[in-house]
């Protein structure tokens, strides 16, 4: 019985500590996408500006 309890305590730790490692990459990787979308967007801005005050001239 107390081995069970033991065991099924790891499991419990376990997979709660990859559940917070799952959230923390979540995050991470939507943290990655929102700054590749800013960059591209960045960049995005800065062709079109470019674009414009070249048919300008």
């Amino acid at each position: 019985m107390t081995k069970e309890v033991l065991m099924v305590k790891k499991m419990t730790h376990k997979s709660r500590k990859f559940h917070t490692n799952t959230a923390v990459f979540g995050f991470l990787s939507l943290y990655g996408c929102f700054v590749c979308f800013a960059i591209v967007d960045y960049l995005f801005g800065f062709v079109i500006v470019v674009l414009t005050l070249w048919r300008k001239l």
